[in-house]
């Protein structure tokens, strides 16, 4: 998470600074020191003066806290910021053969390839993990559906997670203007607004 912050590619931000390192580095005061087996230096560099984890094994090593679609939201954010690169993600999967959760990354390779953003907020996550604890069938996520990026859409229906900076009264109006044109697209729109349906 530090190294995802370091790079601005994470919507979260550690409360404490993580620090990872081949094995036999002593524990100090003041971050959190992770070990591995082994840190190779193609998966190193430096970024702002400070030595870190490339984007590519930053991704490999968020596989062990990250869902696939909050992976997907990562790399989003990457190949916005022009640091991501699928070829350098994949030999580092390589170099890190083992890790029980590449699943993870290679799912969220896949939603990243087909257009999602993945999940862009807390309330994002609750609502998916609501979807699919009732197993109900998984939807694209944050996908741009008539030149509009929507929060979760099925087969005919779109559901918009509404936070807080919807109550503002020109949100509202831009709400209503966009759910109509998708409308007219035959759409079915559904606004949830915090934890109960509008």
């Amino acid at each position: 998470m530090s190294a995802a912050a370091l790079w601005r590619i994470s919507r979260w931000t550690p409360d404490e600074i993580h620090v990872i390192a081949p094995g036999g580095h002593r524990r100090r005061a003041g971050f959190r020191l992770q070990t591995c087996r082994r840190l190779d230096a193609r998966d190193m560099t430096r970024h702002a003066g400070i030595p870190v984890t490339t984007v590519a094994r930053t991704l490999v090593d968020l596989t062990d806290v990250l869902s696939a679609h909050q992976l997907a939201n990562v790399i989003h954010e990457a190949a916005f910021r022009r640091r991501f690169e699928p070829a350098a993600v994949r030999t580092a999967m390589r170099r890190a053969r083992g890790r029980p959760r590449l699943a993870q990354l290679e799912q969220a390779l896949v939603l990243n390839a087909s257009g999602s953003a993945g999940t862009r907020s807390e309330l994002e996550d609750r609502f998916l993990e609501c979807v699919l604890d009732a197993g109900l069938p998984e939807p694209d996520v944050n996908v741009i559906v008539e030149g509009f990026e929507v929060d979760f859409r099925w087969p005919g229906l779109i559901v918009e997670i509404d936070g807080p900076g919807h109550e503002r009264r020109r949100t509202q109006r831009e709400d209503r203007e966009r759910d109509l044109r998708l409308q007219a697209a035959r759409h079915g729109v559904i606004r949830v607004h915090g934890g109960g349906a509008a």
